[in-house]
């Protein structure tokens, strides 16, 4: 495959990299593949990085963008898969195979520098009737991204990761009339979906493989800053569980439901900018939608016209421009409903 050296800072922002870039002559930095977003053109900064060795062929480019994106699907549908599986063991009365999730959390570390396709991945793969499982993998490749933006330890992440995971596990004791119901519930069906984040809990609480910091957040969730949460209405709220509630939030509303139709990502943002404040961590909810719009530069998306467009951009303030046919367009936080949806 071609490839060509770029400066950093003159038309890195997009590319993929053709070999493995090292630091102190032998510590791997960023791997072969990685696409560069802002977030790798702030560590290239402080590292001094001035050059890289990128893919140059479109073509190849292209196939190789193909190539990567069906793996990641697969490892996605996979670990969906093994998510429904621990929780249906769960339903049936067996113990969590915490190894499983140790396996799972494991796998999705080790490929965060792909994540721009599995963010891209998400989008297509949503399904409202695996929803449950989904969003477990979902919610724990949100918070690892917000975990590394943030600048959290390789041990941190992976506690983080983990309790994304876990995160609904108490979801496999509510009743499935109610899990499953194809309409809005009703306050008493409510009631009991809520007792998920305490059931969740007692799954987890005795099992001494399972870190203390890593069970918190599966209690904790639903709880907010304010106090308005739920089950316990506190306010003191640790590291792990301000990530994963921010996380579940915004996957919960750019998720499509049986009773109700999902935002896209920047009618989401604009929404958790509104109330969120007083939910969510301020610093953590700014880092995260300051760098989560990245993810869906080169996504196509439908407009409310029906025309097809691609995000080539995203502006200060996740305004996103639009290439559309011969134009582009720059949306404007009163103009987000005009994306229908987005599309792979």
């Amino acid at each position: 495959m071609e490839e060509r050296q770029i400066y950093v800072y003159e038309k890195a922002l997009g590319e993929i990299l053709s070999r493995d870039l090292y630091i102190h002559e032998n510590m791997l930095f960023m791997k072969k593949g990685t696409i560069i977003n802002r977030y790798h053109l702030q560590k290239l900064q402080k590292q001094g990085i001035q050059k890289l060795w990128t893919y140059s062929d479109e073509q190849e480019v292209n196939i190789h963008r193909k190539e990567l994106k069906e793996q990641v699907q697969r490892e996605y549908r996979s670990n969906s898969a093994s998510i429904k599986k621990i929780m249906q063991n769960i339903a049936g009365g067996k113990a969590l195979d915490f190894k499983k999730v140790e396996e799972i959390s494991l796998g999705l570390l080790e490929g965060i520098d792909r994540y721009s396709y599995l963010v891209d991945c998400m989008n297509e793969l949503r399904r409202a009737d695996e929803y449950t499982y989904n969003h477990s993998i979902n919610v724990s490749i949100y918070s690892m991204l917000l975990g590394k933006w943030s600048g959290l330890t390789n041990e941190d992440l992976e506690n983080v990761v983990q309790a994304g995971l876990l995160h609904d596990i108490g979801k496999a004791r509510v009743p499935d009339q109610i899990l499953n119901k194809k309409g809005k519930l009703t306050d008493k069906e409510f009631a009991v979906m809520k007792e998920h984040a305490q059931l969740g809990y007692e799954i987890i609480e005795f099992n001494k493989n399972i870190p203390e910091e890593v069970k918190k957040p599966v209690l904790s969730h639903h709880e907010r800053m304010d106090g308005s949460g739920y089950p316990k209405k506190v306010k003191d709220l640790d590291l792990y569980t301000r990530i994963i509630a921010i996380a579940d939030v915004y996957d919960a509303l750019t998720s499509q439901r049986v009773y109700k139709k999902k935002k896209n990502p920047f009618e989401t943002i604009k929404e958790l900018k509104e109330f969120g404040y007083s939910h969510f961590d301020t610093k953590l909810l700014m880092v995260f939608t300051e760098n989560i719009t990245d993810y869906y530069i080169g996504s196509k998306v439908r407009m409310d016209s029906g025309k097809i467009g691609k995000i080539v951009s995203v502006m200060k303030g996740n305004r996103p421009i639009i290439e559309m046919e011969d134009c582009y367009v720059q949306l404007n936080s009163t103009d987000y409903q005009q994306i229908r949806e987005m599309i792979s």
